[in-house]
């Protein structure tokens, strides 16, 4: 689940992921192939809005321990499984890996945030998940 706060695998200006921690994310750089490849595609500035959804849902699926071919809904649902055949208590939400919704405005608020850093400054941040209100930017909700 993504929560709005200036954590974990967020910052500042992003979303975060719950209970994931930048040091993953880091170890990730070193040790998978496969996550630096999808870690490029943020930093490309030519990248579409469709290859930024599929990059982060790629690192998504590795952050959370699925295997290559695994969508984020599909390991959603298996741990959503994992969970009810294990737990004496109601599974939380915020539990699981995030909605392919979610993690897709997810990862264009952080190709957003990537490309502001780098000096990219013509590009419209409410095309990449964020909304106008009282002039000011704020999160754009996902379903």
């Amino acid at each position: 689940m993504l929560e709005h706060q200036a954590c974990s695998l967020g910052c500042d200006t992003t979303s975060r992921l719950y209970r994931l921690g930048k040091g993953l994310s880091l170890k990730h750089i070193r040790t998978d192939v496969c996550f630096r490849a999808q870690a490029k595609v943020f930093l490309d500035g030519r990248s579409t809005m469709e290859d930024t959804a599929k990059a982060g849902e790629s690192a998504l699926v590795s952050l959370y321990k699925g295997s290559a071919g695994d969508t984020l809904d599909k390991l959603r649902l298996v741990r959503f499984q994992q969970k009810v055949a294990t737990s004496a208590s109601c599974v939380r939400p915020e539990n699981l890996p995030p909605t392919l919704s979610a993690a897709k405005f997810h990862s264009l608020r952080v190709y957003h945030q990537v490309q502001v850093w780098k000096g990219v400054t013509t590009l419209d941040p409410q095309i990449f998940g964020w909304q106008a209100v009282g002039g000011e930017l704020v999160l754009c909700n996902a379903t």
